[in-house]
């Protein structure tokens, strides 16, 4: 699960970067905003998963 985390936030930053270079100034903002919910989208099930993982853990 870390893989995929580590792999959605390179996925991400990528994402970003792209954005930074060929997104038009007055749309960019916009189209940040969206990536950005999107990212927070993809990730919170995996780190929700981790986070029950290590308390199950931690009981032990």
């Amino acid at each position: 699960m870390s893989t995929t985390l580590a792999n959605i936030d390179v996925e991400y930053e990528f994402e970003l970067a792209r954005l930074r270079v060929t997104a038009k100034p007055d749309l960019r903002a916009m189209l940040m905003n969206t990536v950005r919910q999107r990212h927070r989208e993809r990730r919170a099930s995996y780190v929700r998963e981790i986070a029950e993982l290590q308390k199950r853990m931690s009981r032990k």
